[in-house]
This record gives C-alpha cells, structure tokens and sequence, in this order.
C-alpha cells in the first residue's frame, strides 16, 4: 500500500515537473514569436539607491514579464564595462513548483556542497572570463570555483539581438552536468548596474525552459579597505 501511494505521488510529481517545463517552454516560444508581450519598463531613479530599487522592481514580476524585459534590455559596448563583482539573486520561475526547483539546483548542487549559497559572480580579464560567486556560512567567505568565458552573441532565447553569452563547456568535465550550462544577460533597460539573466542547459530543455536571475554591480573596494585585508 505505502509503494503504491509513493508511486503514484512520485507519478503525479513527474507530471506537474514536466506540465511547469512545458509552461516554460511555451513562454519562450511567445517570446520568439510574439510582439504582444508585457509593455514593461522599470522605474529610473536618479539615487544611489537606484540599483537595489531595481533589483526589488525585478522580484516583483513574473517569469513572463522578465522575458519581455529581457527582451528589450541592452548590452554594453565592451564586455571590460561588466569587470568586476556582481551579487547575484534568483527570480521567479514561473510560480512556486519552477522557482523552488531553481533554488534547489542552484544551491542544493550547483553550490558544490551544504552550506554554500550562489552569491553572484565575478567578472575578470576584461570581462572575458569570470567565476561564479558563492558564499560559505561556515568559514564566513565568498567561494569562487565554477569558471565560465564570455562572449557577445546573438541569443538563442531571443534570437536576432544580441547578448552576453557565459559557457562553461570549456571548465567542466565531460560528464558535469555544467557542462552544457549557458548563462545569457542583458542590462536592465535605464541602468548599467543591473544585469537580467536567463540560465539554462541543454538536458533541461535548453535557452527555452531557462530559469531568471540578477546581478547587480557591487561597488569596488576601496584602496583603505584593500589594504586592510592585506
């Protein structure tokens, strides 16, 4: 009887998995072939304050009003424009059941371990390659050890406009799960600060069933600080 049950709700699991992938999917399939989605733009505040305002606007909306944001968000002229430390958060996933299968893969497996949460990432060498950001409660430090290259393509969820393109093809075994990860971003229309992302691997269903982040830019450290850490 307990198997029975365990079955049917691992069955009814599988299914509600793959009708929130299917969503997903069709999402990005409106966006690709659609000129009716959300009107959507983010308020422009002249503060220091503008880019956490931002990042609070982006939690508000769903994942199909992100998509459409992201469809009209801009690049910068030269990848060195991004380097530096970005703080990265998840948004929604399309409801509930997506969202929290986002968090479990980005901090449950992607993070390497317990105790690990992402944290955003770190742009280098003029923005042409970085690391991904995580920060370890039990040694109260940032972790970097998941490497990406960057490049500026045209996107495969938006295709005919360009984006920032982050592959991990060349930094993971060939049987990591990462391996066929893509990251695709684009500034936040009316900031330079804020960075929307749109993550994705080729088993899960690809650039179609991505799932949304942010990034937004840390300020550098300052030289009095710098040296203190040293």
């Amino acid at each position: 009887m307990i198997v029975t049950i365990l079955k049917v709700a691992a069955s009814a699991a599988t299914v509600t998995l793959a009708g929130s992938c299917g969503r997903n999917m069709l999402q990005a399939f409106e966006l690709r072939n659609s000129d009716n989605l959300p009107d959507l733009s983010i308020q422009k505040l002249p503060s220091t304050d503008h880019a956490m305002k931002t990042v609070e606007d982006l939690h508000s909306l769903n994942r199909l009003e992100l998509l459409s944001l992201f469809s009209s968000g801009e690049i910068p002229i030269d990848l060195s424009d991004i380097e530096g430390e970005w703080e990265g958060e998840l948004l929604d996933n399309n409801g509930a059941i997506m969202t929290t299968v986002s968090n479990i893969m980005t901090n449950g497996f992607f993070a390497l371990g317990p105790g690990r949460t992402w944290n955003g990432k770190r742009f280098e060498n003029n923005g042409v390659t970085g690391v991904n950001r995580f920060f370890t409660q039990k040694e109260n430090r940032g972790d970097t050890k998941i490497r990406f290259d960057v490049s500026i393509e045209e996107s495969k969820l938006n295709p005919g406009k360009p984006c920032i393109q982050l592959k991990y093809f060349n930094h993971q075994s060939p049987i990591s799960p990462w391996k066929t990860m893509v990251d695709e971003l684009r500034m936040v229309p009316g900031t330079k600060e804020v960075l929307l992302g749109m993550g994705s691997m080729a088993w899960s269903g690809g650039s179609a069933n991505s799932a949304p982040f942010c990034l937004r830019r840390l300020p550098k450290p300052s030289k009095d600080s710098a040296m203190e850490e040293l």
